[in-house]
Parts: structure tokens; C-alpha cells; sequence
């Protein structure tokens, strides 16, 4: 899926994210990749506006914070494309394709793909029908009918 499109150029002022627990190795460029560990330094962050934050860009799933800790662990699946935390764009890419391609590009890749695999499927509509029921009847006697009292 692709999270959010900014034609923003990718700076930033403060390091927010890292490789690490430790905090000390920050990611460079402001690339990201799917389904890697990262770690979000909120020492400078208030418990309320980093969840509104986490939840204006649809990342709460993909954040483990615990509200009052100082940081939270990032990990993103299956997405591509640009990324926006604390107006910080990042380029969010996948390592299955090529990683030196941005993450818009990536994406658009994907969907093109996509939809050239599917104009090539045909559906075909005029398949028989065919319906069998076998009923075992069996001749019941009036006799038997008041039996069971029916």
C-alpha cells in the first residue's frame, strides 16, 4: 500500500528516528525501508501529540509506544511510497524491488504491474449449469402416516 504522497522535498531538522535501541545510529537520508525495526527517539515529544501524531498518519498499528516512554518501536509492512512523522518526510521503500528507486516509484511500479496482469485475465461468463437432485421416495401407506401420527 502506498501511505502518503508529499511532493515536500526529504529534510530534516532533527533526527527523530534510528537503527537502534541505543539510539545511536540514525538513519541517513531519511530512508526507511518495510518490514526493518526502527527505533523513534520522543524524549522531546508529549505523550498526547505523539498519539495524534501516530494517528494522523495512520501509523498506530505500525508503532509500539507505550504512552510516558521515551521512545517506540517502528516497524511498517507491506507499504511504500513517502512517510510523514512530526513534519518529517521520509522515503519509505521496500528491499524487493530496487532499492536505490524512491518509494513513489516503487510504488507506481507495483500498481502498473498490476494492472498489467490483470487486463490480461478474461472472464467467461457462459459456463453450463448443471443441477442434480436425487430423491429417494418411498411409498408410505396411510396406515404408517397415522402411526407416526403426521
Amino acid at each position: 500500500m502506498f501511505l502518503q504522497t508529499d511532493s515536500q522535498t526529504i529534510s530534516s531538522n532533527m533526527q527523530i528516528i534510528y537503527q537502534d535501541k541505543k539510539l545511536s545510529i540514525p538513519i541517513e537520508n531519511n530512508i526507511l525501508y518495510e518490514n526493518e525495526t526502527y527505533y523513534i527517539d520522543l524524549r522531546n515529544k508529549k505523550s498526547k501529540s505523539i498519539i495524534d501524531e501516530l494517528y494522523k498518519n495512520s501509523l498506530d498499528k505500525a508503532v509500539d509506544y507505550i504512552p510516558g516512554n521515551n521512545f517506540a518501536k517502528l516497524r511498517i509492512r507491506d507499504y511504500v511510497g513517502y512517510l510523514k512523522l512530526f513534519d518529517i518526510t521520509y522515503d519509505l521503500r521496500t528491499s524487493k524491488f530496487i532499492e536505490d528507486d524512491v518509494g513513489e516509484n516503487q510504488y507506481t511500479r507495483i500498481v502498473e504491474e498490476i494492472n498489467k496482469q490483470i487486463s490480461s485475465i478474461s472472464f467467461k461468463y457462459d459456463t453450463p449449469v448443471y443441477y442434480y437432485k436425487n430423491l429417494l421416495h418411498k411409498n408410505y401407506s396411510l396406515a404408517t402416516i397415522v402411526e407416526i401420527q403426521y
